[in-house]
């Protein structure tokens, strides 16, 4: 059974399992050093809101928004997703995208930005853009992957004032 919880406190260390086992991939999230505890806490506590996705009362991933700039600019979102890999493959990136566009429309922002989200990853990009999210600009280089090359990363946004709840 999948549904969705607050963050608590308590998932903190597996949220930063989860969140350290991606840098290590090197593949997804700009970031090179592994978070300690403390300042994986002060780190989730910058976010609007974090919520967990359970499956079987296990923690499969997770979703953070916050807003992605400051006043004149604090309409929009930004969003970042992980996934636990023993989850990985069976589509829940699907739920958290989706609620975490349900939960920044209930939080009054107009758009949800990505800044980062590598021309590589194919798979992320087709369910970004099934959910409307678009490629509003590429850095050329903009990433480099664990082996050193340097890769395009694009910008994507999603205009949840055209949106369905």
């Amino acid at each position: 059974m999948k549904n969705f919880e607050h963050y608590s406190q308590v998932d903190t260390e597996v949220l930063r399992e989860i969140w350290n086992d991606i840098l290590v991939d090197g593949v997804a999230f700009p970031g090179l050093d592994l978070y300690s505890s403390a300042a994986f806490e002060k780190k989730l506590a910058s976010y609007d809101q974090v919520d967990v996705l359970l499956v079987d009362d296990q923690i499969a991933g997770y979703y953070l928004i916050k807003a992605n700039n400051e006043g004149r600019a604090s309409h929009v979102a930004n969003g970042t997703y992980a996934v636990n890999k023993a989850f990985r493959g069976r589509g829940l990136i699907n739920d958290l995208v989706a609620k975490s566009i349900e939960t920044a429309k209930a939080r009054g922002f107009r758009g949800i930005q990505f800044n980062a989200v590598v021309a590589e990853n194919k798979a992320a990009i087709h369910t970004y853009e099934k959910f409307g999210f678009e490629i509003v600009g590429t850095i050329p280089g903009g990433f480099q992957v664990k082996e050193g090359r340097y890769v395009d990363m694009h910008i994507m946004y999603l205009d949840l004032t055209k949106t369905n709840p």
